[in-house]
């Protein structure tokens, strides 16, 4: 994991939030749920009236898979849900990545497709201690080892 990449494509992805942002815009969040190649990204900006809009923003998808190798840890694997939070007035951002949860993380509203997870432990292979359950494939529990590989 490189601190510096990580930092370097944060900064990345909030130019390019912040340049997509609309008129009178004071802060973003951008979530972004991932599993392999597969994801979806909601960005929320606040404007100065306090109300909230929500809009795509072409040019996140290869960005947050970088952010996703950059972050991968051999044997525990990377995050599959990550936060950030730019303010216009700052140029800090808040990061919030999340890499392992018991219950499954992206809610009702995700239909994730099944090769996705297959995807997920193939390209970032973890040891079962560290691959959530619903993450297993069911009757392929051995592919997420102990030692560390995905099958």
């Amino acid at each position: 994991m490189s601190r510096y990449r990580t930092h370097e494509l944060c900064v990345e992805i909030g130019e390019l939030v912040a340049a997509r942002a609309p008129k009178r815009w004071r802060n973003a969040e951008v979530l972004r749920r991932q599993l392999g190649t597969f994801g979806t990204t909601l960005t929320t900006y606040t404007v100065a009236d306090g109300s909230e809009q929500t809009q795509d923003v072409d040019g996140l998808d290869e960005l947050f898979h970088q952010l996703k190798r950059a972050e991968y840890q051999p044997g525990e694997g990377t995050w599959f849900r990550c936060r950030l939070e730019y303010s216009r007035r700052r140029r800090a951002y808040t990061a919030s990545m999340q890499t392992f949860a018991r219950e499954f993380p992206f809610g009702d509203d995700l239909q994730v497709p099944p090769w996705a997870y297959a995807e997920e432990l193939t390209m970032f292979p973890r040891q079962r201690k560290h691959t959530p359950p619903w993450m297993i494939p069911q009757g392929r529990d051995n592919e997420a080892s102990g030692e560390g590989s995905a099958g």
